[in-house]
């Protein structure tokens, strides 16, 4: 990928205490711009270093995130877990290469 293509992850279906990691390849830089849930199920957003998390946000109503600007390279990157009861949900991003 070049910058300025997009780059998309998932849809991937993840179960209660699965995360999805939006992290690019080494020497690869994105900028996350939407962040695709389904409404009414509880989502945390982490940043995660490859060791330590950020809880940063948390969502149980809204849903999909659209226009965010989350920075994300392959040893700084975040993560989407899913912390409700239901199993097999889908999650996506998608956003813009930069580097």
């Amino acid at each position: 990928m070049a910058a300025g293509d997009l780059f998309q992850v998932g849809p991937t279906s993840l179960d209660t205490g699965v995360r999805l990691s939006v992290q690019p390849a080494a020497g690869v830089e994105w900028v996350i711009h939407n962040v695709y849930t389904p409404s009414g199920i509880d989502i945390d957003f982490e940043y995660f270093d490859g060791t330590d998390f950020i809880l940063f946000d948390s969502d149980a109503v809204d849903g999909t995130r659209f226009m965010v600007n989350w920075h994300a390279s392959s040893g700084t990157y975040v993560r989407l877990r899913n912390v409700s009861t239901s199993t097999g949900i889908f999650v996506a991003a998608d956003g813009i290469v930069t580097k």
